[in-house]
């Protein structure tokens, strides 16, 4: 028996899905899915984006959000979406935030580690958002 190679998608094939989950993201051309994140993770994740919202409004500008995705990498495409991310406000496309995901990284990426997470595909996140 030979297998058969699954086919690779593009970030805007990724967007498009009919079935989205909130819990997805495309990993070179592969769509993972992960698992929700806890309460504690939520609570951290809403006191920082609070701080960096903060920060922006007294005068740096630019764009804070969560689980925002990003188109990080193509051929094949990776989107990964940070738990908190946050974006210059000079960088910022002329047509605003975008609906769909974000093509360009973001300037910084936060990551709130799970309990369910390994060291393994901590680093990856980190590689992924630093290339």
């Amino acid at each position: 028996m030979s297998a058969t190679a699954q086919r690779l998608l593009t970030a805007q094939e990724f967007w498009l899905l009919p079935t989205k989950s909130k819990w997805q993201e495309l990993v070179r051309g592969e769509v993972i899915e992960t698992m929700p994140p806890g309460g504690r993770h939520g609570e951290s994740a809403g006191a920082l984006v609070a701080l960096l919202r903060l920060w922006a409004k007294q005068g740096m500008g630019g764009y804070v959000g969560v689980e925002s995705g990003y188109v990080l990498s193509h051929d094949p495409d990776t989107v990964r979406g940070p738990d908190v991310s946050y974006v210059r406000v000079d960088r910022i496309l002329p047509g605003g935030v975008p609906d769909a995901f974000w093509p360009i990284p973001p300037d910084l990426a936060v990551e709130i580690v799970s309990p369910s997470e390994t060291a393994n595909e901590v680093r990856e996140k980190v590689r992924d958002f630093l290339a």
